[in-house]
């Protein structure tokens, strides 16, 4: 008997998601303008793993491997 494997999720996120993922956008770059360093290393942390988990996401989708 032949292995099944599920076929590989869609990238597409929905409108929630998108909106949370701009809002959050955003406020990060909001956040560099503000002048205590300490929220712009904490924007910039945020930004990080965002995009991070957005690129794990899509090649986790595409590969179909995790």
């Amino acid at each position: 008997m032949a292995k099944q494997t599920k076929p590989p999720r869609p990238t597409e996120l929905d409108r929630a998601q998108t909106t949370s993922l701009i809002v959050v956008l955003v406020v990060c770059v909001a956040c560099a303008f503000v002048p205590y360093t300490a929220v712009k290393i904490i924007a910039a942390i945020v930004m990080i793993s965002l995009v991070v988990g957005l690129g794990l996401r899509v090649w986790r989708d595409r590969s179909g491997r995790w």
